[in-house]
């Protein structure tokens, strides 16, 4: 007996049983249909049961109903376990980032906690001593006025045991919070395995339901013996192969883990234990000196012996010189500047009290006042960038996948060349390998300032074309390697450079907005971190298809910048983009616009403000390294506090507080003024490096003239030869972009590759003799955005 005929004995039976039919005739038209006589059995069938075919369309209706609404059911379900499982491996993600910046940060602050918890127990034993000698003292003489000052320097002493206390109890807190985030780190890992399984099974349930609804569309054709839809296996199918109960038992247990990973500790606050530690430490110091004044009041003797039986002095008109971590005499006072191999930071003491500040020095000579590890800083340094300056000058030799094979070595043997020098354990540049072996690593790190030139001429080899080696359109969303996907900017803290000049946006007038996004890179933060946080933006507006609502938001935009144009130079591409072409512009800015032009639409869309605020106002700045950083969430508090400081006391106090910030990794840019004195005008520069011939700037706008002064009635021009009364474009200082709509010199692809005339404010300097020639100030404000809980 055939299936088909099997199908249609079932059905049967099934029409006999409903109507409660057991006769002559159900006999016959069962076994005719058996013996396969199917025209006898189809015409008597018709005959004697003329409602079968109606009976037979309903059993069919209300099976696909029941179809439909099981088969709806499991799509639904494993839609949303794989929807789950995806914000979940997203959600860890995250936090496995978090928590390992965490315990690096953690690891860091631990070494800084031990190494303050032992200058304490240095300076107590030095304590210890001092009241040893003026017990000795009081047993000696006893006066009144000997007693009283034993009594205040033990009263000292019983504060500073106090500090001590708090810096080991902070030690231990460091300590059980490195434990908790290693105990986060490995669950999460745990989790994220358990979720990429709970995943695939959940893509491999979404795969057999597709199987099964191709099924379901070849039963449905009208062709289809509905006999045989009602006998079908669908519905043992859509059990075996995408069961409920499987689907919701992954789904628990996604649910489950992502509310357990809401619980984990992944990050550490290392602002306080250090604010605290450092606060004690100075409590400590102060008792020290507190009771060393004490001492040095009823002292005759200008030896501290009790510190040294030989201690190293000088003594120069009554004024002693002290190193900060203790009070051993270390150096002499010369007019006017301290010399002689004095290698640490210093204040100095009156013989007889009065703590007095040493001056803002340090930089009267480049080396002077450098410290032991300042200078131990430079030279590691400068080995590493002649390792590079040699790895590259092999480049040529390379050609197609061996070169660019080198090329991300090079910048993975850096990465961990700069991890281990950031937590004080430097690498010997002996050791490292001449050819490096990539090795993926996604923890960023904060490049050394001093390294930011020689690694952004690598990473640029990463933007640019190789020959024999295809570039990946594909993955080059977040404007990193044209060839895989990572952003070696960020990873590596090193920003792009780049040209205003080619801005979509007024370029003319965007240096504020190029500035802020090469301080964002500087931060760590990426295009693709720009484009969540905008399309989170849109999301909060409610937007419900985010490509349209990028096109219709993004030529609003457009509008507005041309709206606000009182001349051309302001307009979108300095009024050469015909507003006919917004339309399409804006439908492609996701994809395709560069990070500065990002900066400039969020700005517009969070702060509803002109760009030229984002660097001045503190507010504004804040408020986009927030949204930045936090994917559009700006209940969260950003990781660097912005600092402005308007004035200062001398280009001397400049260059010590922007050198101090930079060798801390912080992110910093100047305000100047680039014309004469008297004339109105500022422009904003990314601050890169400093060296002993000045400021290394990352110029937005082009070269600065290094013969530039600010002098009273002096016509100047930083963009213009000295005494030019030309216009810019007539003198070789602007950066000159290539104008081609076809090129699209305006989107970040062109951005990265550009050609010599765009890139004329790469590492530039500003120096030292346009400072001090200059009798007006060259800088109107410096801007620094100091990372929270540093030290």
């Amino acid at each position: 007996m055939s299936e088909q005929t099997q199908v249609a004995l079932a059905t049967l039976k099934l029409y006999f049983k409903e109507k409660n039919l057991a006769n002559e005739k159900t006999t016959k038209l069962t076994k005719w249909l058996k013996e396969g006589k199917n025209n006898k059995y189809k015409k008597r069938r018709d005959s004697w049961f003329p409602d079968y075919d109606k009976f037979v369309d309903s059993l069919v209706k209300d099976y696909w109903k029941s179809i439909n609404q099981q088969k709806s059911e499991r799509d639904t379900l494993v839609r949303q376990l794989n929807k789950t499982c995806a914000t979940a491996l997203v959600d860890f993600a995250k936090k496995t980032t978090t928590t390992e910046q965490s315990l690096t940060i953690v690891g860091d602050t631990l070494a800084k906690v031990q190494t303050q918890e032992a200058t304490a127990v240095a300076d107590q034993k030095l304590f210890v001593k001092l009241l040893a000698a003026l017990d000795k003292r009081v047993n000696k003489e006893g006066t009144a006025k000997l007693v009283k000052l034993q009594s205040s320097a033990r009263s000292a002493h019983e504060k500073a045991e106090a500090s001590a206390t708090l810096l080991k109890e902070n030690r231990n807190t460091i300590t059980q919070a490195q434990k908790q985030l290693s105990e986060a780190k490995t669950q999460l890992a745990a989790m994220t395995k358990q979720v990429t399984s709970v995943q695939a099974l959940a893509k491999e349930k979404m795969t057999n339901l597709a199987g099964i609804a191709d099924e379901i569309r070849n039963l449905r054709k009208p062709t289809t013996d509905k006999e045989a839809v009602l006998h079908s296996d669908i519905v043992k199918r859509l059990d075996a192969e995408a069961g409920v109960d499987t689907i919701t038992k992954g789904q628990q247990q996604v649910d489950q883990s992502l509310q357990k990973a809401k619980e984990l500790v992944t990050r550490f606050a290392t602002g306080t234990v250090q604010s605290q530690n450092e606060a004690a430490l100075g409590k400590i110091r102060n008792a020290l000196q507190r009771a060393n004044q004490h001492w040095l009041k009823v002292s005759d003797t200008e030896e501290l012996d009790f510190f040294d039986p030989s201690p190293y002095y000088a003594y120069y008109t009554n004024i002693w010189v002290y190193p900060q971590a203790n009070t051993r005499v270390k150096g002499m006072a010369q007019d006017p500047y301290l010399k002689g191999g004095l290698d640490k930071s210093h204040f100095f003491v009156k013989k007889k009290g009065e703590l007095v500040k040493l001056s803002s020095g340090g930089w009267c000579l480049w080396e002077d006042f450098w410290t032991q590890q300042q200078k131990e800083r430079a030279d590691y340094l400068m080995a590493f960038a002649s390792f590079l300056e040699k790895q590259y000058e092999v480049m040529d030799d390379l050609k197609g996948q061996d070169k660019l094979d080198r090329i991300r070595g090079v910048l993975s043997q850096a990465q961990r060349v700069i991890r281990r020098f950031n937590k004080g354990n430097p690498l010997a540049i002996s050791a490292l390998a001449p050819e490096p072996i990539y090795e993926e690593d996604l923890q960023q790190v904060t490049s050394p300032h001093e390294l930011i030139s020689p690694l952004r001429e690598w990473i640029k080899l990463t933007e640019s074309n190789i020959a024999r080696v295809k570039a990946e359109d594909d993955v080059n969303t977040n404007a990193g390697s044209w060839y895989s996907n990572t952003d070696w900017n960020t990873l590596l803290r090193v920003p792009q450079y780049r040209t205003q000049s080619d801005n979509l946006i007024s370029p003319e007038s965007t240096c504020a907005p190029t500035t802020f996004t090469m301080m964002a890179e500087r931060a760590g933060w990426s295009r693709a971190d720009m484009i969540e946080a905008i399309d989170q933006r849109f999301r909060e507006e409610g937007a419900d298809n985010l490509e349209r609502h990028w096109k219709n938001k993004g030529k609003k935009f457009l509008d507005w910048i041309n709206a606000r144009a009182t001349k051309n130079y302001q307009k979108v591409q300095a009024g050469r983009l015909g507003e006919r072409h917004f339309e399409k512009v804006a439908e492609n800015m996701r994809e395709h616009a560069q990070f500065e032009d990002l900066t400039i639409f969020y700005h517009y869309l969070i702060n509803s403000a002109h760009f030229t605020s984002i660097n001045s106002s503190g507010s504004h700045n804040i408020r986009l390294q927030q949204g930045l950083e936090n994917d559009g969430d700006f209940g969260k508090q950003g990781s660097y506090a912005y600092k402005r400081y308007n004035t200062l006391s001398s280009d001397l106090a400049t260059r010590k507080l922007v050198k101090d910030h930079l060798d801390l990794g912080n992110v910093v840019m100047f305000s100047i003024f680039h014309k004469g004195a008297g004339q109105s005008g500022t422009h904003n520069y990314f601050i890169q490096s400093i060296t002993k011939n000045g400021f290394v700037v990352d110029d937005p706008y082009g070269l600065g003239n290094t013969d530039y002064v600010r002098k009273s009635g002096v016509t100047s021009d930083l963009y213009k030869a000295k005494g030019g009364n030309k216009h810019r474009n007539d003198y070789n200082f602007k950066n000159r972009p290539v104008l081609s709509l076809l090129r699209k010199d305006f989107t970040m692809k062109a951005g990265q590759d550009l050609k010599d005339d765009e890139s004329r404010g790469d590492a530039n300097l500003l120096t030292w003799e346009m400072m001090t020639n200059s009798s007006s100030r060259i800088i109107n404000y410096v801007v620094v955005w100091e990372k929270k809980g540093a030290s």
